[in-house]
């Protein structure tokens, strides 16, 4: 009695094909595991260089305020307004920086002649408005007052503005006083005038040192999120593929080559009968696949083992031998 030779062959295709979806049905739901990580990953990855890219932006804008403000805090000085009148309203920046005392290496001579240029014609705006507006009394009004009186004054630099106005009062004040009876004029020249002077401190001292602050805080910030970016970058390429992967498939590839379809290829023949030693052939190929998976199985658990393998093969072959040298792995 002959043995019926498809049912030998249709049990090595379905156990094969059995193998192949439980081992690939685990790849498969890892592949979607690994591709959630990585749109997870991806999104980090983004959300931080966007932040690190805002906080250097932020950074970057801060410092052209800070540098702009450090000008206005050069210029803004009752001795520069003095020396600009002096000098014509043309002002070197040699005479500047020898009367400020500052490091004329901190600052941009272009921005800083750019501000002078800017100060002088505020002043000389200011100077041709206010001469027609204050009259020669002998009190004036402080300027906070004079200023709400006249609300359409093309102020642009307050402190400027400011200066002159106490100036040219004090012009009109002496201008006042020589018009008086000599009596009456001495009597007031001996009197101290009202102080016009600046009474609220200019909040500009402590505007820098929040700018200084908020630099600090962006760039730290900016810091701190290119080196998360750099770490999920690497959770991010580390989950791309994990070792074993690929030669997983190589394993599940040949066990399909040798017990589906050299099976189905065989029963596709339509033969009734096999010789012992092509029956034999076929049920060894199908444990030689077997045997393959099984193989990859134990290396894998030994490569996560520690203590265990260094390397994965990179192909199904290598798992026949023992493991290489570090050296010569590379060297392939």
């Amino acid at each position: 009695m002959t043995a019926d030779v498809n049912w030998l062959l249709s049990s090595i295709a379905q156990g094969s094909a059995a193998m192949i979806a439980i081992v690939g049905g685990l790849l498969v739901s890892r592949y979607v595991g690994l591709h959630a990580e990585q749109e997870a990953a991806r999104r980090r990855v983004d959300d931080l260089k966007s932040r690190a890219t805002a906080a250097t932006d932020l950074g970057t804008r801060l410092e052209s305020e800070l540098r702009a403000l450090q000008i206005k805090l050069l210029v803004n000085r009752d001795d520069v307004y003095n020396a600009l009148i002096h000098a014509g309203l043309d002002l070197s920046l040699d005479e500047l920086f020898a009367l400020t005392g500052e490091d004329r290496s901190s600052y941009d001579e272009e921005d800083v002649s750019a501000q002078l240029a800017i100060l002088g014609a505020e002043i000389k705006s200011a100077a041709g408005v206010l001469l027609k507006r204050v009259s020669e009394e002998l009190e004036h009004p402080q300027w906070s007052r004079f200023r709400s009186r006249n609300l359409d004054l093309p102020i642009e630099n307050d402190d400027a503005w400011e200066w002159t106005y106490s100036r040219i009062c004090a012009d009109k004040r002496a201008a006042a006083v020589d018009a008086l009876p000599q009596m009456q004029r001495l009597a007031h020249i001996g009197a101290a005038p009202l102080d016009l002077s600046r009474l609220v401190p200019s909040d500009e001292p402590s505007r820098r040192r929040q700018l200084i602050e908020r630099i600090e805080r962006a760039q730290a910030d900016a810091r701190g999120a290119t080196q998360e970016a750099a770490l999920a970058q690497e959770a991010f390429e580390s989950s791309r593929q994990p070792a074993g992967f690929s030669l997983a498939l190589q394993v599940l590839t040949t066990l399909a080559i040798l017990g589906i379809a050299v099976p189905v290829v065989v029963m596709g023949i339509g033969l009734d009968a096999l010789d012992l030693w092509v029956r034999v052939l076929v049920i060894l190929v199908f444990f030689v696949g077997v045997a393959l998976l099984l193989r990859y199985l134990f290396v894998y658990a030994s490569f996560l083992r520690e203590g265990g393998r260094r390397t994965l093969p990179r192909h199904v072959f290598g798992l026949i031998g023992k493991e290489r040298p570090l050296a010569e792995d590379s060297a392939v």
